[in-house]
């Protein structure tokens, strides 16, 4: 806990030396949002509709713009911050910490996205709030998303530190992180609504697990999953669990593997 808190202060006075980094975030995504709210409600009135596949007006304009709610609460570039490493060098030392690997890398993302939900997270979803009232958003809705991103949070961590830990067989994992990008947009449905998707399609994506990182909170976000319904929510999270629980294994599987290989000479 001494050492989460030393890493947790360590973020917050990097987070603070770049005050006008953090400033233009705050400024630039609710700019967004605006911009998203013009763009769909031109949208909507030129096709005289009130719904389009199944979201209202506000229901679209809040799905694109929780994008920045993904990258606040759950995006991370562990793998890329692992390559450099192996690329460069300084993973010796990091081999010599008190910690585990996996442990110390979570570790550092946790302390990263508390202050980030704190700093950037709470303070634009209240911007959000008065750009494009949500009439559909409920108390219970946002603390299942909630709960269902920080999910999302372990099952992103596991998917990068794995990608990063075949940097070592691999040297450069440049094609790795294009393919992260595509499940970020187009499995998770970051880029545009699942349903935008043919129906067959669709079901496939569904089966995978990557919806769990960002279309699934995202509904009961949106209020189009019944939050009163915890029996659902509670059978999502525990599917989502179980994901996670696979992604764990594969993840120790491939660092186990590749210590038992690694070897370093010099310092």
């Amino acid at each position: 806990m001494s050492a989460f808190y030393h890493v947790f202060t360590h973020h917050l006075r990097q987070v603070l030396q770049y005050r006008g980094a953090l400033l233009l975030s705050l400024f630039l995504h609710p700019l967004i949002m605006v911009f998203h709210t013009l763009m769909f409600k031109g949208i909507y009135e030129y096709n005289h509709k009130q719904t389009l596949l199944g979201y209202t007006l506000p229901q679209m304009i809040w799905y694109f713009g929780s994008i920045h709610f993904f990258y606040y609460l759950v995006w991370n570039n562990i793998d890329k911050s692992i390559n450099e490493k192996v690329l460069y060098g300084g993973f010796e030392v990091q081999l010599l910490k008190p910690f585990s690997l996996m442990a110390w890398e979570f570790s550092q993302l946790a302390s990263q996205k508390i202050l980030s939900a704190i700093i950037e997270f709470f303070p634009v979803y209240l911007i959000y709030y008065f750009i494009c009232f949500p009439d559909f958003m409920s108390i219970s809705g946002l603390f299942q998303y909630l709960i269902l991103s920080v999910l999302a949070l372990f099952q992103f961590f596991l998917m990068s530190f794995t990608m990063g830990i075949l940097s070592f067989r691999l040297n450069n994992i440049t094609f790795l992180n294009s393919i992260k990008f595509i499940i970020v947009n187009i499995f998770a449905g970051a880029a545009f609504p699942i349903e935008f998707f043919p129906e067959i399609l669709k079901k496939i994506i569904l089966v995978l697990p990557f919806h769990y990182l960002y279309y699934t909170p995202v509904q009961f976000l949106l209020g189009r999953v019944n939050s009163g319904l915890w029996k659902v929510f509670a059978e999502g999270a525990m599917l989502q669990m179980i994901w996670i629980f696979a992604f764990y294994i594969i993840a120790r599987t491939v660092l186990n593997r590749t210590m038992k290989s690694y070897m370093s000479v010099g310092g």
